[in-house]
C-alpha cells in the first residue's frame, strides 16, 4: 500500500460549492414549482409551508446525484471530490448513503455539524465523520 497525501478542500471552497447547489436548486426547480401550482390553483398563495416543501424535490435531486455520482454539482464545478478518509479512494455506496443520512444530523443543532469543518484538522463535517469520508481538492489527487 503506497503513501498518499490528501489536500483537504478548504471550508470556504466547500461553502461555495454548497452555494452553487442552492443556486442551481433555486433557478432550476423553484420556477417550475410555482408555475405548476399557479396552473392548478390561480389563487395560489406562497406560505411558509409551501416554501419549505419547494426544497424537497431539489434536495432529493441533489442527494440522488451525490449517491449516484459521488458528488453534487457544486463540488463538481469547484473541482472537489469526496473520498474515503482512510484509503483516499472513491467512497462506497454505503458511505455515500451514510453521508446523505448524516446531512440531517449536521443540520440538527443550528448547522453546527457543517460549521464543524472550520475547527476540524481534516476539515470534516459531522456527516463526513459518520461516513468516514473527506472532501479533497480534485486537482491535487
Amino acid at each position: 500500500m503506497g503513501i498518499f497525501i490528501l489536500k483537504y478542500a478548504s471550508p470556504w471552497k466547500r461553502l461555495a460549492a454548497f452555494g452553487v447547489n442552492i443556486l442551481i436548486n433555486f433557478y432550476l426547480f423553484y420556477p417550475f414549482y410555482l408555475k405548476m401550482h399557479q396552473r392548478i390553483n390561480p389563487d395560489f398563495e406562497i406560505t411558509t409551508l409551501k416554501l419549505n416543501l419547494v426544497w424537497f424535490l431539489p434536495l432529493t435531486a441533489l442527494l440522488t446525484c451525490g449517491l449516484c455520482r459521488t458528488t453534487a454539482p457544486g463540488k463538481f464545478i469547484l473541482k472537489t471530490k469526496i473520498v474515503d478518509a482512510e484509503t483516499g479512494k472513491k467512497p462506497t455506496k454505503g458511505q455515500r448513503l451514510s453521508r446523505i443520512i448524516g446531512y440531517n444530523l449536521s443540520f440538527l443543532v443550528f448547522g453546527l455539524g457543517f460549521l464543524w469543518m472550520f475547527v476540524d484538522h481534516r476539515k470534516q463535517t459531522w456527516h463526513d465523520k459518520i461516513a468516514e469520508t473527506v472532501v479533497i481538492d480534485g486537482e491535487s489527487f
